[in-house]
């Protein structure tokens, strides 16, 4: 599934704050991302993400990815995501506006065929009660994150 939504810069006061909900959905044997948030040359919008109880499997690709984007806030919990080709949960260059961590919470990451359970890329997260097991490089990985 690919997202991708053109929103109002925050600076526009007359514009409500948007919300992506991606809840109690089977993405299976996908040719690409299982899911996929991209922004552009780091946008800020006034979004909030939010992705819940989904069951993510056998995707080629990352299962879920979020990639250069400024928002308000970002919570994935409670999701099963194995058996994929490459990260679990993918999270690079994302950044709150409001300046607080987003949550990462009660997600089972496992059988990561090309990579990490979880990994977070010049990112801020809190990472609570998650589970990551038999990735072929590592359960968490942090790179340049604040």
């Amino acid at each position: 599934m690919y997202l991708k939504e053109r929103l109002v810069e925050i600076g526009d006061e007359q514009s409500q704050r948007k919300t992506i909900q991606i809840m109690g959905n089977k993405f299976a044997n996908l040719k690409g991302n299982g899911v996929t948030l991209y922004g552009e040359r780091m946008c800020l919008h006034k979004l909030d993400v939010v992705i819940h109880d989904n069951k993510i499997q056998k995707c080629k690709k990352e299962a879920l990815i979020f990639k250069n984007i400024i928002i308000r806030d970002l919570q994935i919990t409670q999701n099963q995501i194995f058996n994929n080709n490459g990260n679990g949960i993918s999270i690079q260059r994302v950044h709150s506006y409001e300046d607080h961590p987003f949550l990462l919470s009660e997600n089972t990451c496992n059988k990561s065929g090309g990579a990490f359970g979880i990994y977070l890329y010049d990112t801020w997260c809190d990472v609570l009660d998650c589970e990551t097991s038999s990735n072929s490089h590592g359960g968490i990985i942090i790179i340049g994150s604040k």
